[in-house]
C-alpha cells in the first residue's frame, strides 16, 4: 500500500517525465557561513563576493534531476568544482548549463505543507 509521501512522489515524477533539463527541488539562497566552527560552515566562502550570498539552488533532502541532467554531472563528474555542501555543489553545476529550475514547496521537508512529499522522520 502507498502512503501519501510516496503517491505525492510518484505523481510529481509522472507530471514530469520526459522533461529535459528539470532541476526540481526546494529552491533557496541565503548567507554564506564564513565563520569556522559554526554550521554549514563554507571554507571557500570568499568565492561567493562581498555580500557572501548563495546562489539559488535547490536544498534539503530530496531533489530531483531529468535525465539529461543527470548524465551531465557523471560524463563531467571530475571536472566539476565541488564546495562543502551538495546542494551548493549542484546548484553551481546547473547554473552553467540550460537547467530549468523547478521550485516545489512539496520537497521542502521543513515547511508545513500538507502536501509534501518528503518526511522530517
Amino acid at each position: 500500500m502507498l502512503t501519501g509521501l510516496t503517491e505525492g512522489l510518484i505523481e510529481l515524477l509522472n507530471r514530469r517525465r520526459g522533461q529535459d533539463g528539470a532541476y526540481i527541488g526546494c529552491m533557496k539562497s541565503g548567507e554564506v557561513i564564513s565563520e569556522e566552527g559554526k554550521a554549514w560552515y563554507e571554507p571557500e566562502w570568499w568565492k561567493f563576493g562581498d555580500e557572501k550570498s548563495y546562489f539559488r539552488h535547490a536544498a534539503g533532502s530530496l531533489v530531483i534531476l531529468s535525465k539529461n541532467l543527470a548524465q551531465y554531472i557523471n560524463i563531467n563528474s571530475v571536472s566539476l568544482k565541488t564546495y562543502a555542501y551538495d546542494d551548493t555543489s549542484l546548484g553551481s553545476w546547473m547554473m552553467g548549463i540550460q537547467a530549468t529550475y523547478i521550485d516545489d514547496i512539496r520537497l521542502c521537508c521543513s515547511s508545513l505543507s500538507q502536501d509534501k512529499v518528503c518526511s522530517l522522520a
